[in-house]
């Protein structure tokens, strides 16, 4: 499991109680205090660094991936959330992993979610092109023809080629996107204000830790 956004490390905490002894949990975060949580020993490993910069992130999945869980509660901030799926969701178990995100809620903050990826796309429509990318293949005229019962219509390579579509498509959603929601000990508020918000979940697909430094998102 890897969590950004460690803070005080309740989190940690209680993802130690409830995975138990033998799993290897990582954290991630920008303030040098939470490397108090770093306990190798215990497999609880806090790497200090910007959750935003992929090149951080890059060292922290040389020793951590592949990854079953990414848990990013973070800055909440678009261009972070973007920035670390980008660089994290490709480790992602493709089957059953789980990449969730807290607190998008403030996607629609004006005043807190100033900072968007160049084009401007908060994370939610950053996600909702991922959501059309998987689906896309719904809308070929080949595919619409045959869930009206045209199928008969067609010929059978256009059939065949349909179901590898479909199939393709369902392998490539055990890694979607689903809407849930998620509380955990010790999570961040944001800007002072609590975040008990929907998540947005992601189902799947700094040279050391409490080493480093870089600025942004912890």
């Amino acid at each position: 499991l890897l969590e950004l956004g460690v803070q005080s490390g309740g989190s940690l905490d209680m993802w130690r109680a409830v995975l138990g002894p033998s799993a290897e949990i990582h954290g991630v975060d920008v303030d040098p205090r939470c490397a108090r949580s770093h306990d190798p020993a215990a497999g609880t490993f806090v790497w200090i660094g910007d959750a935003g910069n992929a090149t951080f992130l890059a060292h922290v999945l040389a020793a951590a991936a592949p990854l079953d869980v990414v848990l990013d509660d973070a800055s909440h901030r678009s261009e972070d959330m973007i920035a670390a799926f980008e660089a994290l969701y490709p480790s992602v178990r493709p089957d059953g992993g789980v990449y969730a995100i807290e607190d998008v809620v403030t996607n629609y903050w004006p005043y807190y979610d100033r900072v968007r990826a160049e084009d401007g796309l908060s994370f939610v429509e950053f996600a909702k092109r991922k959501v059309d990318e998987l689906n896309a293949w719904n809308s070929e005229p080949r595919v619409r023809g045959a869930r009206r019962g045209r199928r008969a219509a067609e010929p059978r390579s256009a059939q065949r080629a349909a179901r590898r579509a479909g199939g393709e498509a369902r392998r490539r959603q055990r890694r979607g996107l689903v809407v849930g929601g998620i509380s955990s000990a010790g999570s961040s508020s944001c800007s002072g204000r609590s975040c008990s918000a929907p998540i947005l979940s992601c189902r799947a697909a700094s040279a050391s830790p409490a080493a480093g430094s870089g600025s942004g998102s912890g």
